[in-house]
């Protein structure tokens, strides 16, 4: 009988691709990408200073970087992949809507058939200029169950935590003594430490194919509360300037882009996000912390 190949250190040996090289998305390779022989993140601009500080910082990660613009890139991304994390990313005025561009993956991963497909889809990045962005997100939802039934779709609530955007903008507002943006709702923050855990389990096993799964903390937090954990945590009170480019250090012919960004951040803050209870909706009593 032939014997079984080993594989040094246990991992697979495939890869991982994870669509987005943002700061989760980053978090995410730097967690899970020890399981794999390498990590390939794709995106439209996957050559970004932060990708090689994350190579740079995590020597024995070895990571592919790949470049999307369209759906055959989206299946050179994952051809030959064990398993694929789509994070929704960067809402932006001139990027691709990321509900078109989850469809197109999910097109793309019922014809190379990964062993996993696991989307995660937080409410930082949604598009809040929809008309419906509830009825779009489950839209969405269903294309990919119709393409890919065996995939996992996560919706978490607001993140905290290291891979986190929008607390980790407000901190940066604070300590520069910019204003955030404007608005009131109810979040139920979740950790970025437990949306991965979550990933991590859904890869190893089959109890979270074709499930939709709300993570919500049993508890409800105001924004306003946020607003004051953020400014005792950074010492200082948000300002009155907003902060855009003078924070992100990016040209001023992109100041239009991070202007968007902004409002459709305002946007979202006159959404209602207290605890879910349809789908399967997993609630933790997460502490608010922002040590991480």
């Amino acid at each position: 009988a032939k014997k079984k190949l080993k594989l040094q250190g246990g991992k697979s040996k495939m890869s991982l691709t994870i669509f987005g090289a943002n700061s989760f998305s980053r978090k995410l390779a730097k967690s899970l990408g020890k399981n794999y022989a390498s990590v390939r993140l794709a995106d439209t601009n996957p050559f970004r200073r932060a990708v090689y500080d994350l190579q740079e910082s995590n020597t024995d990660l070895k990571i592919e970087k790949v470049s999307i613009h369209d759906k055959r890139d989206i299946g050179n991304a994952v051809r030959g992949s064990k398993d694929v994390i789509f994070v929704t990313h960067d809402y932006f005025l001139h990027a691709p809507c990321k509900n078109s561009v989850l469809k197109k993956t999910s097109d793309v991963i019922a014809v190379e058939t990964p062993e996993r497909f696991i989307a995660v889809t937080p409410i930082e990045f949604d598009h809040y200029g929809e008309a419906d962005v509830a009825g779009a997100k489950a839209k969405t939802a269903e294309h990919v169950f119709n393409k890919v039934p065996s995939a996992t779709i996560i919706n978490p609530n607001l993140l905290f935590g290291e891979g986190s955007y929008f607390v980790h903008y407000l901190i940066q507002c604070a300590l520069k003594s910019k204003s955030g943006p404007g608005g009131d709702t109810t979040f139920a923050p979740v950790g970025t430490d437990d949306v991965a855990a979550l990933i991590e389990k859904a890869l190893k096993g089959d109890s979270t194919k074709g499930k939709f799964y709300n993570l919500d903390a049993a508890n409800g937090v105001k924004y306003s509360q946020i607003v004051d954990a953020v400014s005792s945590y950074a010492g200082k009170n948000l300002g009155k300037d907003s902060l855009l480019s003078t924070l992100l250090n990016i040209p001023l012919i992109a100041e239009e882009l991070y202007g968007n960004h902004a409002i459709n951040m305002t946007k979202m803050l006159s959404q209602d996000f207290s605890p879910k209870t349809g789908g399967d909706s997993i609630t933790k009593d997460l502490s608010y912390e922002l040590k991480d």
